[in-house]
């Protein structure tokens, strides 16, 4: 079984054999098991053995074959870390000699007839000093590696540790910040937002202030956190997601607004192909369809602001009335559409084809009807945002079970990125028309796609 060593290791350096004896027999109280005595008895023996040992503490006496008077003294100390020397002296430490030891770095000055008396409590605070001294520079070098600024006030609010980390923040370097008054309220237990002025620019932080101890007197510790930076992106955040809440309001307003449109377009394109060229009305619909394309152009760009659409710019030349038919089919076409001012447009667009048209109000409705009839049934023409189910997951459900119908999507806003290829709109792989369209444009690219499919088949 290991036993444990000493806890203190003292050297007693002493050319007297007999006073080495009474500091032996002075320090007994010592329970054998916590100090050590390693005596050496001259300056050239002191320094060899400081050089290949440590040691908790130094008894030392000034008079030495090898050197005399406060010389032994600076000649030790210098070659000592920060380890508590206890002078002994055959003087009474007058003539400035305590004076001088102290400046030297001297713990105590104990008077070799008070040895008894004096030496054992000298050594035992001396050692309580050391204990203490190693736990502040542990403390001061954590502190130091903490990577917010850490200052430590006394109870005034004055200065007295700054880590790297708060001389970068403060904007100040070197022991000119050491000593001076902190410059702000540090009250213990609080949390506070303080703002810290560095030459033109301005640091918004976070303080949290906590009891301590420093030098064995009460003090503050004050850890401060730059929230510049967080709060600048905070900001942009909060900024993003209102940015994002309004693109979304736009984007719906856009929706019933384009679905309004495409009535008026429709209804009013249908009149326009209806009227005799003479027909004294047909200004009045062409004012008509003038209007309702600038109204298209201002929900383009909510749509855009909204980023549900791309900003595509199409030329429409509106001096002379063209007259150009769609194509014609007799196939026949579900249409999915929950607003029904829109359905009974786009019906009467389809059926003016030629085309045989299904109506359904919802996905889920589609579904119930395309199960019986998915057979007489050659293309969908359905809605993007509609309730119940909506248009890409009714496609998710007609792939499943009849993957040889195409269908179109219709839109004027949707959740679901709207891409384009080659020219083409497309959802979710789907072809797609923007509201409001054209009956001509409708017809087009039914026909486009009713043919492709018809390619396929053959």
């Amino acid at each position: 079984m290991m036993t444990q060593g000493p806890a203190h290791r003292l050297l007693l350096v002493e050319d007297n054999p007999g006073d080495a004896l009474l500091v032996s027999e002075a320090l007994a109280e010592f329970d054998n098991r916590s100090l050590s005595l390693e005596p050496v008895g001259s300056l050239k023996q002191a320094l060899e053995a400081l050089g290949a040992r440590s040691f908790d503490g130094i008894i030392l006496d000034l008079t030495l074959p090898d050197s005399r008077g406060v010389d032994t003294l600076a000649r030790v100390a210098e070659a000592t870390d920060a380890v508590p020397i206890v002078v002994l002296t055959g003087l009474d430490g007058g003539g400035g000699l305590r004076d001088k030891a102290e400046e030297l770095g001297a713990f105590e000055l104990v008077c070799k007839n008070e040895m008894a008396q004096l030496l054992p409590r000298s050594v035992y605070w001396s050692l309580r000093h050391k204990r203490a001294e190693a736990r502040h520079r542990e403390f001061e070098r954590l502190v130091s590696a903490i990577p917010d600024a850490v200052v430590v006030t006394d109870r005034a609010g004055v200065v007295h540790f700054v880590n790297d980390a708060a001389f970068e923040l403060f904007g100040n370097r070197g022991d000119g910040f050491l000593g001076q008054p902190i410059g702000f309220s540090v009250k213990v237990g609080t949390v506070s937002e303080i703002e810290i002025r560095r030459g033109n620019e301005s640091r918004a932080c976070e303080m949290r202030v906590v009891a301590c101890e420093w030098n064995g007197m009460p003090a503050a510790l004050a850890l401060i956190r730059d929230m510049t930076e967080q709060k600048r992106l905070s900001g942009q955040l909060q900024h993003a997601q209102k940015m994002e809440a309004i693109g979304m309001m736009a984007g719906g307003v856009a929706h019933d607004f384009n679905n309004l449109l495409l009535v008026m377009l429709v209804h009013a394109e249908l009149l326009r192909d209806d009227c005799d060229p003479a027909d004294e009305r047909l200004a009045g619909v062409f004012e008509i369809i003038h209007s309702i394309e600038r109204a298209q152009a201002l929900t383009r760009q909510l749509l855009a602001f909204s980023r549900k659409q791309p900003t595509e710019t199409k030329v429409v030349n509106l001096g002379d009335r063209v007259e150009q038919e769609g194509p014609s089919g007799r196939e026949t076409i579900l249409i999915v559409e929950d607003d029904q001012a829109v359905m009974r447009a786009t019906a009467a667009t389809l059926r003016k084809g030629g085309y045989t048209v299904l109506t359904a109000s919802n996905g889920d409705e589609a579904r119930r009807l395309v199960q019986p009839k998915a057979d007489g049934i050659d293309l969908v023409l359905s809605d993007v945002v509609m309730p119940q189910l909506s248009g890409p997951e009714f496609a998710e459900y007609l792939a499943s079970i009849r993957p040889d119908i195409p269908l179109i999507f219709m839109t004027g806003y949707s959740e679901y990125p709207v891409s384009t290829e080659s020219g083409d709109n497309r959802i979710v792989n789907h072809r797609a028309i923007m509201k409001p369209f054209r009956p001509r444009d409708l017809l087009s690219i039914v026909r486009e796609v009713l043919d492709a499919r018809a390619r396929a088949a053959a």
